[in-house]
This record gives C-alpha cells, sequence and structure tokens, in this order.
C-alpha cells in the first residue's frame, strides 16, 4: 500500500472549486425555475419582474459563490492534510493498481 503524504494546495482547490461550482449550477437552475414559478403565478407586474430577475441572476451569482467558496475551503483542507500529515509521520494509506 502507498501512503498520501502530501496534496497539491492548488490542484485541490481547483477540483473542489470545480465540483461546487456545478453543484451551485444544479441548485441555480431550482432557484430559477422557483423564481419564475413565483414571478408567473400572480402579484403585481413590479414583483413579478422582480422575482424572475432574481432567477436569472442566481443562475450567474450561485455558481460562482460556490466556485470561489470550493477553491477557498479545498486549499485549506489540502493545506491542513499537509499539516497533520507530516506531524503525524504519515498520511493516508491508498491502494494503486496499474490495470
Amino acid at each position: 500500500m502507498a501512503k498520501l503524504r502530501r496534496i497539491g494546495v492548488i490542484s485541490l482547490g481547483i477540483f473542489e472549486g470545480a465540483f461546487l461550482a456545478i453543484i451551485g449550477f444544479l441548485q441555480a437552475i431550482l432557484v430559477f425555475g422557483m423564481s419564475m414559478l413565483g414571478g408567473i403565478s400572480g402579484g403585481s407586474e413590479h414583483s413579478s419582474g422582480l422575482l424572475m430577475g432574481f432567477g436569472v441572476l442566481a443562475l450567474i451569482i450561485i455558481p460562482i459563490i460556490y466556485l470561489i467558496l470550493g477553491f477557498i475551503t479545498g486549499a485549506v483542507g489540502a493545506i491542513i492534510y499537509n499539516i497533520v500529515a507530516a506531524v503525524s509521520g504519515g498520511g493516508v494509506e491508498i491502494d494503486i493498481s496499474e490495470k
């Protein structure tokens, strides 16, 4: 078995940021759908337009926020793992096959 002694800070940050941006986009689609339903369900013209505008804005803003927070948490997690692995004298054991 091999030991994972160090994780690349930037590479984990990019991976986790991209992963969470995809999750954020899926959530933004739900927010978009709900705001469209709320916008067409009635109410005044001003509030309907505001709800629909919020839905469109959510499609842009939510994935960006998730991307940034994912990168930060991934990088911080890699830093913490690297410190703990160095102090404890090891790391996580992994089994790697070369098929």
